[in-house]
């Protein structure tokens, strides 16, 4: 730095931001590690608080690259659950009953809770699942006409089989566009501070070279 200052030569502007990063971090950590672990410990409260758990679950069931895994493996579980249940003799409420418990998601929760309702009131599952926004197209449909049959409890199970298995291959396919993608963006952060790092020294020979 002496040597620019020497030749009235800034530093080039990657290089700048990083020392200023870097100064800032160091002058005034006593207060950016109370702020970090202010943090930490709001976001871990919220987690544990009735809305933080809703709003992650929402989450978990609409953010884009999510979605279409998560839905397809809650769906699976329970409707598999529930099959296995009716199959053995279970009776359906109390089979509804015993799946949500199964389920770590406060919005299937819900909806087994409108189901249980549903066969209180002596009206079938379809009809309640259709209205869901986060059952996958068509699961509903065969459920009804599963109640209008009488196989219930073979529809639901090869169902959610067929879920679990989907949710399965779709996350592979998550984990195999991730993996790259996380190596890419680990690259571009070293390029960064490798061209801070250079950058000046590239400069110096320059400078030292016009001295001489």
């Amino acid at each position: 730095a002496k040597i620019f200052n020497d030749y009235e030569t800034p530093l080039p502007l990657l290089t700048r931001v990083l020392i200023a990063i870097a100064t800032e971090l160091r002058t005034r950590f006593w207060l950016w590690l109370p702020l970090l672990v202010l943090g930490i410990s709001g976001l871990a409260s919220l987690r544990f608080s009735q809305f933080g758990r809703r709003l992650m679950d929402r989450m978990m069931l609409n953010v884009v690259l999510l979605r279409d895994v998560t839905r397809m493996l809650f769906t699976g579980r329970v409707l598999r659950l529930l099959g296995l249940m009716l199959e053995s003799g279970v009776p359906l409420l109390d089979s509804l009953r015993l799946s949500k418990l199964a389920v770590g998601n406060s919005l299937y929760r819900e909806l087994f809770e409108l189901l249980e309702e549903e066969v209180l009131n002596g009206r079938g599952l379809g009809t309640a699942l259709a209205t869901s926004t986060f059952i996958p197209p068509g699961a509903a449909e065969m459920v009804m006409t599963a109640e209008k049959t009488g196989s219930l409890a073979t529809v639901t199970r090869d169902m959610g089989e067929f879920f679990e298995e989907e949710g399965e291959a779709k996350l592979r396919e998550l984990i195999t566009f991730i993996e790259p993608l996380i190596t890419v963006v680990m690259g571009v952060l070293v390029a960064i501070v490798v061209m801070a790092v250079m950058l000046p020294m590239f400069d110096m020979s320059s400078l030292a070279s016009r001295g001489g």
